[in-house]
């Protein structure tokens, strides 16, 4: 509720326009929808100082961001926002990675199946586990999973 009020009334930031000091001065000024304009960026790098900011924020306010800006239809998923959830412990914020990275048609999977293994939420762990049991997924897929839990 929050989230919709700040977007309504400020509007959403350029994410192609934010420096990486914008979006840490977002979070004294507690600007939820620059940060979350931030998750949305080509840049990986301000992708990543985004998803590291807006984790201080309880995950009813930030949830819907993160998992909505994870998702990108040319590339599949924006791996700088996984890389900021390095150290995530709540299933609710870590949840979205598990969810999109599920789904098979999902490119550049490997990819971000190995930067999960910095999350060290439990909904990670138990994904990376499905994922590397899942006999309808490729080899290459089921291999980075079981790397990515700690396996050969």
């Amino acid at each position: 509720m929050l989230l919709l009020l700040l977007f309504a009334c400020f509007g959403e930031p350029d994410p192609n326009q934010l420096t990486v000091s914008d979006l840490e001065n977002a979070v004294p000024q507690k600007n939820l929808s620059k940060l979350c304009s931030g998750l949305k960026a080509l840049d990986p790098e301000i992708q990543q100082v985004a998803a590291e900011n807006i984790r201080i924020f309880e995950p009813d306010n930030i949830k819907e961001c993160v998992c909505t800006a994870l998702a990108d239809t040319s590339n599949g998923l924006r791996d700088g926002i996984i890389r900021g959830m390095k150290g995530e412990k709540r299933n609710a914020v870590a949840g979205c990675v598990a969810d999109v990275v599920k789904k098979s048609e999902t490119p550049n999977r490997e990819i971000a199946i190995s930067l999960m293994a910095d999350i060290p939420a439990p909904i990670i762990n138990k994904s990376l586990m499905e994922l590397a049991m899942n006999v309808a997924d490729d080899k290459a897929t089921r291999a980075s999973a079981i790397r990515a839990v700690g396996g050969v």
